[in-house]
């Protein structure tokens, strides 16, 4: 047995490490998630009794490595006669099964993950998954078997394997509560339950549903398309929710006007002045008419006349420090006139 963790992304139910048991015979593998690694002694407590009673059998001996939280196995071990095998320091190869199980578990539930674009807050439903699948996958190390059927002693069914992420249909009249809901909804799946035989699917709503009347729509991975539907989020997926909505709207000035302040993006939002100026006067920002706009007048004006105002936007000093200009304080320049004398003979 051996702890992996803790993850750096809680996953969607707290959970930051999982305990894994593989047996050394066939190679079958379970993982018990945990908030912390203090629950380990109570994880085993429970495992214990579900191999003796599944299985009609004894464990006769535990190997971990040195880590503190399998110190506190020692007494209950020796209760009921267990051999606790301790792995030498700095030897992490002695426990070798264990460790390749968990990279084994750790790459394949990440391949899930990334296949359906899925975040890394589902990787306890991706790692359960993963698990499924490598106890039910045929391995040389057992004869090109599988170690669900070297511990089960029958083959595994392979007709309940769905894509991982895929879009489903669970029948959820159940669960209706008036007449008008409808009998099912577009949810994603997240793999197989363990206590139930049946598929868990998520709803839009954040809500699991675990259901075995459940159709199957594997062509489709709703996450890549629409990420957000399943996040209970108001904003559309392709919007960014620091985007200024100014950005979004204002044309492009042209080539020879000046680009706006980087580092007071505010200033593009301010409302552009009325439009004063003819179409021909933008190279002339500061020449006005009396004359009101044409209603005739092309596209070109109206650009033209944002690209002024962006012009004097951008020319505003907005620096926060108080300068005697911005207080009406003003030293008129005095010109000095200075007369040289040349000699004749000079030139």
């Amino acid at each position: 047995m051996d702890i992996w963790g803790p993850s750096h992304v809680c996953s969607i139910n707290g959970d930051r490490y999982y305990l894994s048991f593989v047996d050394a015979y066939s190679k079958y593998t379970w993982i018990y998630l945990l908030h912390a690694k203090s629950q380990a002694l109570d994880v085993f407590r429970k495992f214990k009794l579900l191999v003796e009673n599944q299985f009609d059998c004894k464990i006769k001996a535990l190997q971990s490595d040195n880590a503190c939280e399998f110190l506190h196995f020692d007494n209950f071990l020796a209760s009921f006669g267990i051999h606790h095998r301790y792995i030498c320091a700095h030897t992490h190869q002695q426990n070798g099964n264990v460790e390749r199980k968990h990279r084994h578990i750790v790459e394949t539930g990440l391949s899930i993950l990334a296949h359906v674009g899925l975040p890394l807050k589902y990787w306890n439903y991706a790692f359960q998954t993963a698990v499924f699948i490598i106890n039910n996958l045929p391995t040389s190390t057992l004869n090109y078997k599988t170690p669900h059927a070297i511990l089960y002693k029958r083959d595994s069914n392979y007709n309940m394997f769905r894509i991982f992420g895929c879009m489903c249909y669970p029948l959820l009249r159940p669960y209706n509560r008036n007449k008008f809901d409808f009998k099912s909804h577009a949810c994603l799946f997240l793999g197989y339950s363990i206590n139930k035989k049946g598929f868990i699917c998520l709803h839009p709503s954040g809500k699991i549903y675990i259901s075995r009347d459940v159709l199957f729509d594997e062509y489709k991975i709703p996450y890549k398309s629409t990420p957000n539907i399943f996040e209970n989020s108001s904003l559309p997926y392709h919007v960014s929710p620091h985007a200024h909505p100014s950005l979004l709207l204002l044309p492009t000035p042209p080539s020879h006007s000046p680009k706006p302040n980087d580092h007071h993006p505010s200033i593009i939002s301010q409302t552009p002045p009325p439009p004063t100026s003819s179409p021909n006067t933008i190279n002339t920002p500061n020449s006005h008419s009396s004359c009101p706009p044409n209603d005739n007048s092309s596209d070109n004006s109206s650009v033209s006349i944002i690209a002024s105002s962006t012009y004097h936007a951008s020319t505003l000093n907005v620096h926060p420090m108080t300068t005697r200009a911005k207080s009406g304080i003003s030293k008129p320049k005095v010109w000095t006139v200075t007369t040289t004398k040349y000699s004749p003979g000079c030139h």
